[in-house]
């Protein structure tokens, strides 16, 4: 099946965007995927059955996070006349390559059309910003909305969103991101970073976003280490942009490692992940850090529910309270069994529930259906 995955990013250093990468890859196991995004690379043939070609856009940096793609209708046309679809599968509504699907519809493209999210902003997910959180609400119900509606079926990431599906009348399935188990498994110890004996990491993987939290636990991370001499703090994520915030962090235990190829590897040496977002969907790192073995602290935002159970496999965080991040941290350094628990616990639900293999058979299912 040859299969058209529009999406805004596609695994770029300021610009992860992990569910479409992640998407792509595990669908190009059986299917002739071309991706459509931005970025500076005009053309990338990845293997036999993936290839990517990028626009050029205006990206507006954080808090607001967007980009404009002028020659988005374009090349869009060009690409479906050009590859012949058979599904054009749209990553993230709340982003502007969503415009696509209008595109088609005006041009009576008889190509069917899923869309897929993990939040629909301005009703369930929520910037730090107020005023970017009413454009949201504006852009929802001017073009968001419209745009699910027009969709074949809508793919929910998890279980948090089907409340506003059904209100909305969307023809929608929950089928949730996947983790890569075998990658994982194969992922090697990083050799620059030397843990010694006693030490207890604790990480963030993650865009350094102000909707992500990241300095919520840059700034406990300065009230733990002068307490506990034997603990680090690591922070993965791009740091473009953000260098005199991270200044005001340095420490000795806090590192700031920048963008890595080898997150796997990290979080195999990490005790505790801490995920201490504002708004989220169904968070990718969270799944990958529990996959490989973290005690997870996390907002109780989003999807976050579907993934963690207060007590049984991790801790929720409230993250408008500034004392509730201290204090949970400090709980899991003082209690070794609670940790071991939570990274077992959190382990087997991954492998059982959210590897790729599993996942994969729900999307199969779903794109032969709606092309049969």
């Amino acid at each position: 099946m040859k299969i058209l995955l529009v999406c805004p990013y596609f695994f770029e250093p300021h610009r992860w965007m992990i569910s479409a990468y992640k998407t792509a890859y595990a669908l190009s196991k059986k299917h002739q995927i071309t991706v459509l995004t931005t970025g500076k690379k005009p053309y990338e043939k990845i293997s036999t059955n993936l290839e990517i070609y990028r626009m050029k856009d205006w990206f507006l940096p954080d808090p607001i996070n967007y980009s404009i793609v002028p020659g988005l209708f374009k090349k869009f046309l060009f690409i479906t006349k050009h590859t012949k679809p058979d599904i054009v599968l749209i990553n993230k509504y709340m982003f502007y390559t969503t415009l696509v699907i209008f595109v088609a519809k005006i041009m009576r493209l008889k190509i069917p059309f899923i869309i897929s999210t993990d939040t629909f902003p301005g009703l369930n997910w929520h910037p730090r910003s107020k005023l970017i959180d009413i454009v949201m609400k504006i852009y929802n119900f001017v073009l968001g909305i419209p745009a699910l509606k027009l969709a074949d079926r809508v793919i929910l990431f998890h279980s948090g969103n089907i409340a506003i599906a059904k209100k909305l009348k969307l023809n929608y399935i929950v089928i949730p991101n996947g983790v890569d188990i075998d990658a994982i498994k194969k992922a090697k110890l990083p050799r620059d970073l030397i843990k010694t004996s006693g030490e207890i990491w604790i990480g963030y993987v993650g865009r350094l976003e102000s909707v992500k939290g990241w300095d919520l636990l840059a700034q406990t991370a300065l009230q733990i280490v002068p307490r506990y001499r034997n603990v680090k703090f690591l922070f993965v994520g791009n740091k473009i942009g953000k260098e005199k915030e991270i200044k005001q962090y340095a420490h000795p235990q806090i590192k700031f490692l920048g963008h890595r190829n080898d997150v796997y590897s990290i979080m195999k040496k990490l005790d505790i992940f801490v995920l201490p977002s504002y708004s989220e969907g169904l968070p990718n790192a969270l799944m990958e850090a529990m996959a490989c073995g973290c005690a997870c602290i996390a907002s109780n935002v989003g999807g976050v529910k579907d993934l963690i159970q207060h007590k049984k496999n991790g801790l929720f965080l409230q993250p408008n309270d500034p004392n509730d991040l201290p204090k949970k941290i400090k709980y899991l350094l003082n209690n070794e069994n609670a940790r071991k628990q939570f990274q077992s616990v959190s382990h087997k639900i991954i492998y059982h529930k959210f590897s790729w293999t599993k996942i994969n058979y729900q999307l199969d299912k779903l794109l032969f259906n709606i092309t049969k």
